[in-house]
């Protein structure tokens, strides 16, 4: 190293094999922004408890209590339980800047692992409403 300048040292590229990686995989949850879909007329006619539910009510004077879930799948097989985010109150946005600790090391990961992300609202006791998701490979 000594023909290295220091500037040389800190452009260095390190890497590290996935399999040497004992940690668990930790995800952070940051914020989500757009608009909800309500539920149409005919829903909450059929199923009334749909009227409390958080989507229903108006984003400028209250932010529904929304739910980050994650879980890392294998050929549509989930390889440990879901991981949620806590409870937190939105005020003006939602924002939960969490870390998502999952009960999986990276060394573990099969190479076609998928790591899913569903975000879910409240419909009633013991009922939740998927809103959105993706994955990523």
């Amino acid at each position: 190293m000594s023909g290295l300048k220091s500037d040389d040292a800190s452009n260095m590229f390190h890497y590290a094999y996935s399999c040497d990686i004992s940690a668990n995989l930790t995800i952070k949850v940051g914020s989500l922004e757009g608009q909800l879909p309500k539920p149409d007329y005919e829903q909450v006619i059929k199923n009334p408890i749909l009227r409390f539910a958080g989507r229903n009510y108006e984003m400028k004077t209250h932010y529904p209590s929304l739910m980050v879930e994650v879980v890392v799948m294998v050929d549509n097989q989930e390889l440990h339980l879901p991981v949620r985010t806590a409870y937190r109150h939105f005020t003006n946005r939602w924002a939960w800047n969490q870390w998502l600790v999952l009960p999986i090391r990276f060394c573990d990961l099969p190479l076609d692992a998928v790591l899913c992300i569903n975000v879910f609202d409240c419909n009633g006791p013991n009922d939740v409403f998927a809103i959105g998701g993706t994955t990523i490979s």
